[in-house]
């Protein structure tokens, strides 16, 4: 989670939340809470729903945000279900890639930047 200067955030509130049909979940976590300021939440992946590309939905709570953001975390080893997903397909070809979480081993990493060269896309909802 890095604020507009690029800067890792303490003090924001990162939840997620899962519906897969399958499974139902909710994580809550405080940057501040990490010595590196990072968030960290362990969870099955999601399944494909409707032939959609599976995703947790994200909402961003931290300081100067007169209103939460919203986004998605999408899975980079689902690149044929991630070209045909309705919603991620109204996200400009080179903005896409920021909604992607990359897969390293059995692990997934996503950064949030709230503003910049690296801005997340985020939601209206």
């Amino acid at each position: 989670m890095f604020d507009g200067e690029g800067v890792p955030a303490d003090d924001a509130m990162v939840e997620i939340w899962q519906n897969d049909q399958k499974t139902q979940r909710f994580g809550r976590y405080g940057t501040g809470t990490d010595k590196e300021n990072r968030f960290l939440f362990q969870t099955t992946k999601p399944e494909s729903v409707d032939g959609a590309a599976p995703f947790l939905s994200v909402v961003l709570f931290m300081r100067g945000l007169l209103l939460h953001l919203y986004t998605r975390i999408y899975f980079s080893d689902e690149e044929a279900l991630n070209a045909k997903d309705e919603v991620l397909l109204t996200v400009p070809q080179d903005r896409r890639q920021t909604l992607i979480a990359q897969k390293k081993g059995q692990v997934y990493t996503f950064n949030i930047y709230v503003q910049g060269e690296n801005e997340t896309v985020f939601f209206d909802i």
